[in-house]
């Protein structure tokens, strides 16, 4: 005889499971619109340092010159930023999958779908292995703020 589930318990474990989703979901959302700004900021950089090098050799002035080549390695390290930015958003999208596979296998055990401790775990581990501060901005539901180029250091 299949159990009788009550129907009040049902909707809170859902609405956990629908919680645990949501936040995988901002934090995809929340990666691939920082992603794209880099990208923006890495092909605005080389469409700069293609007109700047063009005009390194239309320019023979040495105090051009000088500007130019400041100009460039401004241009260059933006550049290093956007493809830091890039890694970084890939180890983004790799906790994410990694949360998603958690939650699959959460959600395929009846009994441990329906343990609230559960996916209070799940989410404790979730949050646990953010390293990055946008993750934890959008674990605690800032999911508007574009991640800053400050916080990147260059080796």
């Amino acid at each position: 005889m299949p159990k009788k589930t009550d129907k009040k318990q049902d909707i809170t474990e859902s609405g956990q499971a629908g919680d645990v989703l949501q936040l995988m979901i901002d934090q995809i959302n929340a990666v691939v619109r920082d992603n794209n700004s880099s990208m923006g900021k890495l092909i605005g950089s080389h469409s700069v340092i293609a007109a700047k090098a063009d005009a390194l050799t239309n320019n023979p002035d040495s105090k051009a010159l000088e500007e130019l080549k400041d100009s460039l390695h401004q241009e260059l390290r933006g550049m290093i930023v956007a493809f830091q930015r890039h890694d970084e958003h890939n180890q983004r999208l790799e906790h994410v999958t990694n949360a998603l596979a958690e939650a699959k296998i959460l959600v395929k055990n009846p009994v441990a779908a329906s343990d609230p401790r559960q996916w209070q775990a799940l989410v404790e581990k979730i949050a646990a292995d953010y390293t990055t501060a946008q993750e934890l901005n959008v674990h605690g539901g800032k999911t508007d703020t574009a991640s800053p180029d400050d916080d990147i250091e260059l080796f």
